[in-house]
């Protein structure tokens, strides 16, 4: 659910976040060169080794643990959307068969991108609003996921498949923010993300059934 706002708007209730973003200087960041060490294996051979050392580490999740290969894939994906080996990790999650970014790390890949002028984040009644201008763009653009919108989709109040509740029952605030967040995110800046699913978005879908041909 969208609707443009005017820039005279205000914001009403609950603020969530309110960031303008700098102006970025230089390709390592405001400050410069910065002097990190970073092990980046330039071999199929170097690269599956520091894979299968990553994937016997207790520092990786869980889905990594003694699962090279998608260690492996998890970088590949990260390098693609400018995520180091280390961030692709941690922050790309395997759903469905399929890759998908946290909601925190979409919005730090956006901000780094340079192309973000400001993000607003705010709470109005039972909907969440999130609100971004891109430098290139003229207008600003804003998101709302509300309360009625997580009903009509079955999400809130959901439970897990073991009858255990999900975070729409135990923090559906931030849940809410998360939706309205993605949406924004993916409208605006799709040649940041490159298609690359929000986690928080892809937990939520069920796979299809798959029907074999007769």
């Amino acid at each position: 659910m969208k609707d443009d706002m005017e820039d005279d708007e205000t914001p009403r209730e609950i603020l969530l976040s309110n960031q303008s973003i700098p102006e970025p200087r230089g390709p390592h960041g405001p400050h410069g060169p910065r002097d990190i060490f970073s092990t980046v294996p330039r071999t199929f051979d170097g690269v599956m080794a520091f894979c299968t050392m990553l994937a016997e580490s207790d520092l990786v999740p869980k889905d990594y643990r003694q699962k090279p290969a998608n260690v492996m894939v998890a970088i590949q994906c990260g390098a693609e959307i400018g995520l180091s080996p280390m961030q692709a990790i941690q922050n790309i999650a395997t759903i469905n068969g399929r890759p998908a970014l946290w909601g925190d790390a979409v919005l730090a890949l956006v901000q780094a991108s340079g192309k973000l002028e400001y993000i607003k984040e705010w709470m109005e009644g039972e909907a969440a609003h999130c609100q971004t201008k891109r430098r290139d763009y003229s207008n600003p653009y804003t998101t709302i996921f509300s309360k009625a919108d997580a009903v009509k989709a079955g999400l809130w109040e959901k439970k897990g498949a073991n009858g255990f509740p999900t975070p729409w029952c135990t923090n559906p605030a931030r849940m809410l923010q998360m939706r309205a967040r993605g949406f924004n995110l993916r409208d605006q800046y799709a040649d940041v993300l490159k298609g690359i699913s929000v986690a928080e978005e892809a937990l939520d879908i069920t796979p299809a059934e798959l029907i074999q041909p007769e």
